[in-house]
């Protein structure tokens, strides 16, 4: 498969340069490279500063806000645009937090006294020095030992070597010789080998080569397929179909993706348990009816007991009633006994009621219980497939 692919004439990547954001601190600091007599302390280095947090380096391109910080005009961009203001730390340094910059305008003035400041490149193993306007101007893009962020791997790359870095950079955009898509050049092997529509295949059932991979689907449906030889599907679960004589060799060289299948297979079943936390699960709120009717239960077995109890002293005052000389107050205490009993006879019947619920509610939990055996044999049964994948995953490494 001798094809060559082709790298795109232009990578959106890089439409948009990259934030050039303030110089090295150590570009001032000039001693032991000749004449440092206007060069900078460290102490008196504050007042070039960028005040955007991300920078806080030698300001490049200064702008100023009308709350006098200043800022490189690239972090400042960057800041307007992504985020639409900017929280001036300066300020809030200062003692008065919450100013938000938006927006600045050029400081010629400390642009023209940072061009006069002396300095040396920063770069390790270069010599040069001069004046700062000289080092932007000249230096800064032509010295040898300087060091740029590919944009597109990330990686520092010596600057005179950049250009030469993204004409083979593993994540230049390259173009796939078979279906002409874009693809990164460290992804085009895999692009080919797993996912490219276009690449020609050879069917492993009947033998027949040529067949874009687009098409091999329709060349091996078990229904209206071409494909001349006896196929099915993947016993496994993986959906390819494959030949009954290679079944063996199938599941032998597929083993980490049959893993896969059985564990998709497994956390689907697992998806499908009722969540014991949810309020709003029918067997939950079951559960729960189901306890506050126990709960009652209990309270109603107290009452009827109660009641028994007072149905003993009815009889007894009934009997001293026959016999008793003041019959109308006993009599007035056997008609509030009466009515006390009528209703707990009438509590009785709701009693009656409250146990024909619970079968009831009983009833409808079973669907729920045989659901949840259903799910439990699924389980069981993928458990049982994955440790026979395991043992043949073993098996093949131990040959």
């Amino acid at each position: 498969m001798d094809v060559k692919s082709k790298r795109n004439v232009s990578d959106p990547r890089l439409s948009s340069p990259p934030i050039r954001r303030g110089h090295d601190r150590n570009i001032f600091m000039i001693l032991g490279k000749g004449s440092n007599s206007k060069g900078l302390k460290a102490n008196d280095l504050e007042k070039y500063l960028c005040w955007v947090l991300v920078c806080r380096r030698v300001l490049r391109n200064p702008y100023v806000a009308e709350c006098g910080h200043r800022f490189c005009q690239g972090c400042l961009d960057d800041a307007l645009r992504t985020k639409g203001c900017l929280p001036c730390e300066g300020c809030r340094l200062d003692g008065t937090p919450g100013v938000n910059i938006a927006g600045g305008y050029p400081d010629m003035m400390m642009r023209g006294e940072l061009g006069r400041l002396a300095c040396a490149c920063p770069n390790q193993g270069c010599d040069w020095t001069g004046m700062l306007k000289e080092y932007e101007g000249q230096h800064e893009d032509q010295c040898q030992f300087g060091h740029s962020v590919c944009g597109l791997c990330g990686k520092n790359i010596a600057t005179d070597k950049l250009s030469e870095h993204r004409e083979s950079c593993p994540a230049a955009l390259i173009q796939c010789p078979y279906c002409h898509a874009s693809v990164e050049q460290r992804k085009l092997q895999y692009h080919i080998r797993d996912s490219c529509p276009k690449v020609p295949l050879t069917c492993q059932c009947c033998g027949r080569s040529n067949i874009l991979r687009e098409d091999m689907s329709a060349h091996v449906n078990l229904a209206t397929g071409d494909c001349s030889a006896p196929r099915k599907l993947c016993p496994l679960g993986c959906n390819q179909i494959i030949n009954p004589k290679s079944v063996k060799h199938h599941c032998q060289t597929n083993i980490g993706e049959h893993l896969l299948v059985v564990q998709d297979q497994l956390n689907s079943v697992v998806r499908q348990q009722p969540d014991s936390s949810s309020v709003n699960s029918p067997e939950t709120s079951l559960r729960e009816q189901m306890t506050a009717l126990l709960e009652r239960t209990a309270t109603l077995e107290r009452e009827c007991r109660d009641f028994k109890d007072k149905a003993t002293a009815v009889s007894t005052r009934a009997d001293q009633f026959q016999n008793s000389s003041s019959s109308e107050a006993v009599a007035g205490d056997l008609n509030s006994s009466l009515a006390i009993s009528s209703r707990k006879l009438g509590m009785g019947h709701g009693f009656m009621n409250m146990f024909e619920h619970i079968e009831r509610m009983n009833r409808e939990m079973e669907p729920y219980d045989q659901r949840s055996e259903t799910m439990q044999e699924s389980i069981r049964k993928l458990s049982s497939q994955i440790t026979t994948l395991q043992q043949k995953l073993n098996d093949s490494t131990s040959t």
